[in-house]
This record gives C-alpha cells, structure tokens and sequence, in this order.
C-alpha cells in the first residue's frame, strides 16, 4: 500500500495548483492515496469525521498557499476565514500540527511564508515547518522532488515495477523515472557518477546538473529529481568518497569526480 498524502487549500487561493498537485501525486502514489476535500468527502458525511479519518490516515499534509491564502474572506460576515474555529483549512492544519508527520507549507510562485502576527495562536507552529516552493513553470519537477525529499512509497499495485516486497511498495524513484518496460533504471547515484564522468573536465552546483545536465543526452532523468534531491545525494557521495567539492568564486559549492 502506498503512502497517503493530505492537501489542505483554499479553493478561493489555489484551487487548480491544487488539482494539479493532485494530479501528479496520484500518478506517483496511486489512485485512491491523495485526499483533497471535495474529491474525498461523499455527500451527506460529516465533513469533520470524514477530515478526521484522512488525516489519522495520512504521512504528510501539504498545506498550499497562495496570494490570497491569508485574507479570504466569509462572503457572509466579511470576516476573515482563517479566524473562524470551525473554518476547515484552519482544521485541517491545526488536527495535522497535532501528530508526528510532515507538515509541509506548499508556497505558489514566489508567495512568502506568512508571518506568526498573520496567524491565529493555534496555527503558529506552521511557520516553523520547512516548506518548499512551488513553481508553475516547474511544477511537476518540484513535486517528484518533494515526494522523493519525504521519503513517499509508492502503490505497488498501481502498476509501478520493482516492487518492495519488505514493504509491498514501489521505490517512488521508479514512478518518477516513468520506468515500465521491465528494464532496470539506473539509481539517481548512478546516474551522477556517470554524469560527472562524461563531464568530468567541469566542477557542477546540483542546480546546474538538475538544469543543464539534464538537457543532455541520456541524463534527461536528473530533471525529475530536482536541485535539493541531487545536492543530498552528492553530498552522500561525498561522504563515500566517490565525488569531491571546491568552493566557487561566488562562494557556493561545486562537486566533481573523486580523484583516482
């Protein structure tokens, strides 16, 4: 069985970002593994139960937040959502900062992270989760990133190769590589060593790899993983020692092949 995924938005903000998110963790995770409000709450159930169970359900809740997210208003008061006690993004939020999973802010197209004086009390942890950033140009990339990042496992019965059978899951690496025709796909840590071979007359920035590497031919896969996944993994590699770092003029990281 996969991993099971919440998303809490607001409709008014981020209603097609978040059918898209949807859309592409349904691809990765497995039909049936990604709750969002309409999509998963039948007519004429209790909506605070059928939120409740999903969440107890759920490895992560992804809370997106867009321009609006802070100040959509109740079309009937004019007071702001977010303030209401029973407004069911606040819910949602406040039931998943309760338990031990990833709470995850999901910001659209350069939107900030609010501020604790913008939040009521109960929502002010928020803040203090690691978000990630999610771009529409980039959008698919971004969440194979994500997923990848939280360590999501994938439905092995949702046709997906190479099943874990300590787990009964598919390694998500192979639902983002595309993989079924029964080859086996080379893991992100084979594929940078290949990478810094071929080109190994260069020092690379993961974001360089993720972006201008993947562009080359062969190693259009890197562009799944994204900048954050890649840098982890040469950092490991690092730390095998099969690649090696040099600072750049502008003070960032560069990694390379280990010398023989």
């Amino acid at each position: 069985m996969g991993s099971k995924v919440f998303i809490s938005y607001r409709r008014e903000d981020a209603r097609w970002p978040a059918i898209a998110i949807e859309t592409v963790l349904e691809d990765l995770l497995g039909p049936g593994n990604v709750f969002r409000d309409l999509s998963g709450i039948a007519p004429g159930s209790n909506w605070r139960m059928a939120l409740d169970q999903a969440l107890d359900e759920s490895e992560a809740t992804l809370v997106v937040i867009g321009p609006h997210w802070l100040d959509v208003q109740d079309p009937e008061t004019g007071a702001r959502c977010l303030d209401r006690e029973t407004d069911f993004v606040r819910y949602e939020i406040v039931r998943s900062l309760e338990r031990a999973i990833p709470v995850v802010p999901v910001l659209l197209d350069g939107v900030a992270l609010p501020e604790a004086s913008d939040l009521p009390a109960d929502l002010a942890e928020l803040i203090e989760r690691q978000g990630v950033q999610i771009d529409y140009r980039t959008c698919k990339a971004d969440i194979h990133d994500l997923v990848s990042r939280l360590g999501l496992r994938a439905d092995s019965s949702a046709g997906t190769p190479a099943a874990d059978v300590s787990r009964g899951t598919a390694p998500i690496e192979a639902r983002i590589s595309g993989a079924g025709t029964g080859e086996t796909e080379p893991s992100l840590q084979d594929l940078l060593e290949r990478f810094l071979g071929d080109f190994r007359q260069w020092s690379f920035s993961a974001t360089r790899i993720a972006n201008w590497g993947a562009q080359q031919g062969g190693y259009e896969r890197l562009g799944h993983y994204g900048a954050d996944a890649i840098r982890s993994e040469l950092k490991r590699m690092v730390d095998l020692g099969l690649a090696e770092t040099r600072t750049s003029k502008k003070g960032g990281t560069l990694y390379r092949p280990a010398k023989p």
